[in-house]
This record gives C-alpha cells, structure tokens and sequence, in this order.
C-alpha cells in the first residue's frame, strides 16, 4: 500500500518557509516516527502549468507531491497518530498556508484547495495506455490528476462511464503516451475517488489534446459544460510533474546516497 499528499500553497510567497520546514524538520519527523515501516518516501515538486493556460481552470496545485510506500500496514497504526504522540511540529501558519480548514494542522476536515491525501493499492486500477513505455521511447510530463463525482451521483456509475466510456476515447489521443489509474482505498480527502496519471511529450501535447473541442463525451451528470466536466478545486485537482523525484528521502539518507533514483513508479 501507499499513501500519497498533493499539496498547493495559497501564495508563493510561503514558499521559502514551508520548503526550509518540510525538508529541514518534517521530513525527519516521518522517518524518525514511521520510516522503519517504508519501503519508500519522495516527493515530487510541481512544475509550472503548460503556457497559455489558467491554472485556476484545471485546479492546479502548485507546491507538492509526496508518496510513502508501506511494507506494514498504515491502517494498523495510523501515521497521524504515531506522529502527533511524538509531538511534531507545524509551522503556526501551516492551515492558512495550505488552505486547510479548522484551526490545527491535523483537523481532518476538508475545503477546496486544502492538501488531497488517501491510501492506494500500489498496484494500478486500471493500465488504460502505454504499458511497457521506457525512458528511451521520449520525454514524459505528468498530469497527476485526483478527481470524484459530483454530489448526489451513484459514484459507481458514474466511474463505470468514466472507465468504460471516457477512457476509451483518452486512449485514442495521438499524444497520450501513458495512461493509468487508481482508486482510492478507503476514505480520501473530499472523498475523491481516483488518482490518476496521463504522460506526455510537452506541455503543449497536453493542451492540444484537452482543448480540442468535439474528442469526449459530456456525462449527464456533468457539473461543468468544458473537458473534464468537473469543477476545479472541489471535484478535481490537478498538477504536473516530470520523471524523476525531487527528493528520495529513504535512499539519500542511507548508503544508497549517491545512486540516482529515477522513475520510482
């Protein structure tokens, strides 16, 4: 299993400090606390939207990606109360700067564009496109997107169109070169129900293939009449990251230092 947080910061002006605290002191924090029980833990920073794009419309998170990789079960001992039992330290402007509602960094409780956080399988859902793809077969930009149904939809019809209809006629994009998903397990962050990953060459294949008018098919139940048919920030989130990871903690604090991590997929 695995878990993974999105983050987005409200302002780049906090930048500075929420980076100096994740990697000087929270990242120590989690190690000290759950590392013996991760195979894995890296984050991913964000990368610019691709050019001539509103982030606003595509509910783009701006900050980070990090992933833990479970070989014991988080479920058994969740990570939020070993760490809270050692007293980690938050910075005092964590909430306003993440957008999280409540007054405690650790409240629970969800507003659009607050962090995105679940558990998943590590094994995909659904592998819709490009299996096999490797580093010699061209370059890859990641659109990480976490996504649910609107309010009042039967969640497990509306995923059956999404896989059924909606990731068929996404396979067919020319530019697409990788495409696969995974459903949440357990209770996510806004009750998203999917996150999922879609590869391309450059920025630009991405805009040409999610602005071309006439290539999906609207649901019924659709809360948004343009492509993904989801409201930004409160049914869908999205960011953009390259190959490698930014920080490999597990490895670059072990002997395993100096090799390159590359694709930890």
């Amino acid at each position: 299993m695995k878990s993974i947080l999105m983050a987005n910061l409200q302002s780049m002006d906090h930048l500075p400090t929420m980076e100096r605290w994740f990697l000087t002191r929270h990242v120590d924090e989690t190690l000290g606390t759950v590392g013996a029980s991760l195979d894995r833990y890296f984050s991913y920073r964000a990368v610019p939207m691709p050019e001539g794009e509103n982030p606003a419309d595509w509910g783009y998170y701006n900050w980070r990606v990090i992933e833990l990789w479970w070989h014991t079960s988080p479920i058994d001992v969740p990570p939020q109360d070993v760490t809270e039992s050692t007293g980690a330290m938050w910075p005092p402007e964590y909430d306003a700067y993440l957008g999280c509602a409540g007054t405690e960094a650790s409240a629970g409780r969800w507003a659009p564009r607050a962090p995105i956080s679940g558990f998943l399988n590590r094994r995909f859902t659904n592998d819709f496109k490009g299996a096999g793809r490797t580093l010699d077969d061209g370059h890859n930009l990641r659109w990480v997107v976490a996504h649910k149904y609107p309010a009042g939809v039967d969640v497990d019809a509306a995923d059956d169109w999404w896989v059924n209809v909606h990731a068929p006629e996404m396979c067919e994009q020319p530019e697409l070169k990788r495409f696969f998903s995974t459903r949440f397990t357990g209770a996510a962050s806004g009750d998203m129900v999917r996150l999922s990953e879609l590869w391309f060459e450059r920025g630009s294949a991405w805009r040409d293939t999610v602005n071309s008018s006439g290539k999906f098919t609207r649901p019924a139940w659709a809360s948004r009449e343009t492509y993904p048919f989801l409201r930004p920030y409160e049914e869908f989130a999205s960011t953009f990251l390259l190959e490698a990871p930014t920080n490999d903690f597990k490895r670059c604090r072990s002997d395993e230092g100096s090799r390159p991590a590359y694709l930890l997929l």
